[in-house]
Formats: structure tokens, C-alpha cells, sequence
């Protein structure tokens, strides 16, 4: 009878334990190195997740087995917070939004005292600054409905037809801006000097928020200023 021994490149079979009922001999079973006989099913069903000592899952189970979203005090919390900062920026976004439209109003202002010092200079007549009324120069110390830059040809210190127009600026928007009560108009001299004293000017933001100063020497020369007290003041009472 033929030996079922394994030999040679079949030494990996071995027969079987068990025998088939008609009493004939088993046929080999292959083994395989990549999958050993351990006893144990291949593919072991996942146990549930089981809680620590102290009673919790963990974190990487936890998180599978739940899905947590937030509570209505929690949004409501969360929405406080969100207004509490948007009520903080407001006021402070808002003056520094009027600083700056009052630098503005500075920056244009110098820019015209250096226009009328130029005009005098090259056109060899004075030149005058003053507020506007209409068509004219206004009669007072409110320079927030704009003012005028023109060579006084005639030399009358009125501005007509002989005189010329050298720049025109538009009315200001949520400013207010006046010059010392005694100097309604600046008169430039051909050698770049105003007549009188110094004069200053004060911008004001609406509501009494912010405040700014610009000084013009009677030599022509000009610089920006903090506001004194009494600026400031006159600001929160306009």
C-alpha cells in the first residue's frame, strides 16, 4: 500500500487526525506559514468598549460612541460675549474714525495756507484765505461751510470779478471748524507773511466726540496742535 507520509516538497502536509467513517485513509490537509494553526478564529469579533476605573470610556471610543453638539446656554453665552465686544469696538472705532476726518480737515487747511504763501509770492499781489458765504467770503469765524483761496488783484481785501480764484474747497460733513473770533480771513503778503497775530483754528467732530488744533504763525508758518481745555470744551458746548 502507498505510504500518505509527507516527503520532499511536500513535507508542509500532514495527514489527518480523523478518518472518514468507511475506514479509507484521510487525504493530507496543507498547512500554510502565513496562517498557523493558533486554535483561535481569524478574524475575532470586536468586544464593546469597556470604562476605566474611573468610569469613563476612552477618549477614542468616547468620541465614536457620542456626538455632542452645544447646549442652548451655552449659544446663549456665547451670543453675550459676541455683543459685549461689538459694544466696546463701537465707540472706539468711531473716534478713531473722527480723528481721522479731523486730520483730514488739518492736512487740507495747511495745504491752503501753503497755496495762498506760494500765490502771494509768484503772483506779486496779496492773497487771501477766508471762509465762504455763497459766491463770497463769509463775515464771521465758521470756516465748516468751506472756504476760498483767491489773489486780490484790486487789493479792496473783497473778493469781485477782478480778483482771482485759485481754490475752492467744499462745505465739511460731520465737522466743525472756526478760526479765533478777531481773524475772519488771512491776508498772505508777497513775502510769503500774514497780516496780524496768530491765529488759530480749532475742528470739532459733532456730538463733542473728538477735537483737533492747527495754529498759523504771522510769519506763515503753521503747525498742528493738540486741543487746549478750553477748546475741547468749546467743542462739547457747540
Amino acid at each position: 500500500m502507498a505510504s500518505f507520509c509527507p516527503t520532499g516538497a511536500h513535507a508542509d502536509y500532514r495527514p489527518s487526525s480523523s478518518r472518514p467513517l468507511d475506514g479509507r485513509p484521510a487525504m493530507p490537509q496543507r498547512r500554510s506559514a502565513a496562517f498557523p494553526d493558533t486554535g483561535a478564529r481569524c478574524f475575532p469579533t470586536a468586544s464593546a468598549p469597556r470604562p476605566d476605573d474611573t468610569g469613563r470610556l476612552p477618549a477614542t471610543e468616547y468620541a465614536m460612541h457620542r456626538t455632542r453638539g452645544i447646549t442652548l446656554i451655552e449659544a446663549v453665552i456665547a451670543l453675550f460675549l459676541a455683543a459685549t465686544l461689538i459694544a466696546l469696538a463701537v465707540p472706539t472705532f468711531a473716534r478713531s474714525l473722527q480723528r481721522a476726518r479731523i486730520g483730514q480737515v488739518q492736512m487740507a487747511m495747511s495745504e491752503s495756507f501753503m497755496t495762498s504763501a506760494r500765490t502771494a509770492v509768484g503772483g506779486g499781489c496779496a492773497t487771501v484765505l477766508c471762509p465762504l458765504a455763497g459766491e463770497g467770503c463769509a463775515d464771521n469765524a465758521d470756516w465748516s461751510r468751506g472756504w476760498m483761496v483767491y489773489a486780490d488783484v484790486d487789493g479792496d481785501r473783497s473778493y469781485s470779478r477782478a480778483d482771482v480764484l485759485v481754490q475752492r474747497t467744499p462745505p465739511l460733513r460731520g465737522l466743525r471748524l472756526r478760526s479765533t473770533d478777531g481773524r475772519r480771513r488771512v491776508v498772505f503778503q508777497t513775502d510769503g507773511g500774514n497780516e496780524g497775530s496768530n491765529l488759530t483754528f480749532t475742528v470739532c467732530a459733532e456730538g463733542g466726540g473728538e477735537a483737533g488744533s492747527l495754529v498759523l504763525s504771522n510769519a506763515g508758518r503753521f503747525r498742528l496742535a493738540p486741543p487746549s481745555p478750553d477748546q475741547r470744551r468749546s467743542c462739547e458746548d457747540a
